[in-house]
């Protein structure tokens, strides 16, 4: 797995805005949290800034003064009850840093097939209620499979383009069944000619 290539992306992300990768990491925190996450992420890194005397409300007011939490926000004094999710976020941050998470997500969604024929019937292709409990949980899933990575995901799309623009019928398997079992390393080795198509089905030179 290509670890160095969200690394880059989260040296991009310190840079654009001037945030620490303490700073980076409680933005994420707080973002999933106005999202509906139900696990608790806040706690365990507030244990962690203690251990290491930390003070979250100096992350909290140096954030503020980067423009990621909106000046609207009165951050509580020291000893004051702290609710995150009252936390007002800025959208445009929240944007660039989960949009490798939902944006690409979104686009493998609209790119695959909707349908296929099996034995003269028509079966949906789009379904993930049986895998995920929703499609953002998906987009999640996908974006994590493939390391957040760009190029991966672009070469992905084409790699259903190509397989859709040359009736390959290929492609027969729910879009959550693809991203859980990698299926576009098959297809890849498809393309490239590392398997062999007769009469209809796949055999594996």
């Amino acid at each position: 797995m290509r670890y160095d290539l969200r690394m880059n992306e989260e040296s991009t992300l310190m840079t654009r805005y001037d945030i620490t990768p303490n700073e980076l990491y409680l933005a994420k925190i707080l973002f999933l949290i106005r999202q509906g996450y139900e696990e608790n992420y806040i706690g365990p890194f507030v244990e962690v800034l203690k251990n290491n005397k930390i003070e979250l409300r100096d992350l909290l007011i140096s954030l503020q003064e980067k423009g990621i939490i909106l000046k609207t926000y009165r951050i509580p004094d020291k000893g004051q009850m702290f609710d995150p999710s009252t936390i007002p976020l800025s959208q445009n941050v929240e944007k660039n840093i989960w949009k490798n998470s939902f944006e690409l997500g979104k686009e493998l969604f609209d790119a695959y097939p909707m349908f296929t024929n099996i034995d003269g019937g028509l079966v949906s292709l789009r379904g993930i209620a049986k895998n995920f409990n929703s499609p953002e949980d998906f987009f999640r899933y996908y974006a994590k499979a493939i390391n957040w990575n760009e190029d991966k995901h672009h070469e992905i799309l084409e790699l259903i383009k190509w397989e859709q623009g040359n009736n390959i019928g290929f492609i027969r398997q729910s879009i959550a069944s693809f991203v859980i079992n990698r299926g576009w390393n098959e297809l890849k080795a498809l393309k490239e000619g590392n398997v062999a198509n007769g009469g209809g089905d796949i055999k594996i030179l």
